[in-house]
């Protein structure tokens, strides 16, 4: 049996082997795929782990990232969120403050933010 998690709509939709957690996350799942198609993005991976490393000491927690991909030379962290929740607020802080200059933390961008970039 599927529970719902933080309200979100379960969705049996898959591709491959992979079933999304959200109707959101497959949205943006197809989105980036094609994005990556057109050219726009490349290296496109999904549920990617982020390690903390706070002042060089690799923490024993880490955030799992819906999206890894780049564009050009920069790196974007790509994250599907219906619902904020207080524990995301926290791993969206960490990530922020760790990220180096050529990596973007991005929740639920548009094709403009991520072009602009």
């Amino acid at each position: 049996m599927y529970v719902k998690k933080y309200r979100n709509q379960p969705t049996k939709t898959s591709f491959g082997s992979r079933v999304y957690d959200s109707k959101l996350e497959a949205g943006d799942a197809l989105w980036l795929r094609d994005l990556q198609n057109r050219g726009i993005i490349t290296d496109l991976e999904e549920q990617v782990r982020y390690d903390f490393i706070i002042n060089g000491k690799l923490l024993k927690k880490y955030a799992c990232v819906d999206f890894r991909c780049k564009k050009g030379n920069k790196t974007l962290w790509i994250e599907t969120k219906g619902f904020p929740t207080d524990v995301w607020r926290l791993k969206r802080e960490i990530i922020e403050a760790t990220l180096s200059d050529d990596h973007y933390y991005l929740v639920n961008p548009t094709e403009n933010i991520i072009q602009k970039l």
